[in-house]
């Protein structure tokens, strides 16, 4: 089996809720996902392509370069705050590519993504929420974004809701399937 790895960004930063079953987007990081699916499904094997969603952890990853600012009570949403933000906890993540490395009729697409969906500004709260600090700091403007970061902006900037078919048919079940659940496990753990 070929597990390749890909993303959410897939389904592009617009449109209803996206599943397996949805087509790629349009956009920049959606065209590339998709030629990067493409290239996998070559392989001589059977290919899973699963499409990550934010991948939250203890060590490295997003999480790591938010503590900073959200441990001094200056955490904020980025841009308009109500873009949505599919995540999914690493060992979450790391039980899934069990899961279809064991199960060997799935192929295909499936969506790595915790059951519970949110948005930016729910995310930004429930980190702050979970660091025990405040939360009152007005959302960073997008041009600000986009001035430090460029084109690679827009992933922060825009969003879809995303959930996984496959996983719910497989009946998966998540040891994290709530934000406050894994956002408690990674502030435990970063101290």
């Amino acid at each position: 089996v070929l597990v390749n790895a890909s993303a959410v960004g897939f389904y592009g930063a617009s449109g209803p809720e996206a599943t397996e079953d949805t087509p790629p987007g349009r956009d920049f990081l959606a065209r590339v996902a998709a030629a990067w699916e493409e290239e996998a499904r070559t392989a001589r094997c059977r290919v899973v392509c699963c499409r990550f969603g934010v991948v939250l952890g203890r060590d490295g990853g997003a999480v790591e370069k938010m503590l900073p600012p959200f441990r001094a009570g200056l955490g904020a949403p980025i841009g308009r705050g109500d873009q949505p933000f599919p995540w999914i906890h690493v060992h979450d993540l790391a039980a899934i590519i069990q899961a279809v490395i064991e199960t060997r009729g799935l192929s295909g697409p499936v969506n790595c993504v915790a059951p519970e969906q949110t948005d930016n500004r729910a995310f930004s709260r429930a980190l702050a929420r979970a660091l025990g600090r405040p939360f009152f700091m007005p959302p960073v403007p997008a041009p600000l974004i986009r001035l430090f970061l460029g084109e690679s902006a827009s992933i922060l900037l825009s969003g879809r809701k995303v959930r996984s078919d496959r996983m719910d048919e497989l009946g998966h079940r998540f040891r994290f399937p709530t934000l406050e659940a894994a956002l408690a496990d990674i502030v435990s753990a970063a101290g």
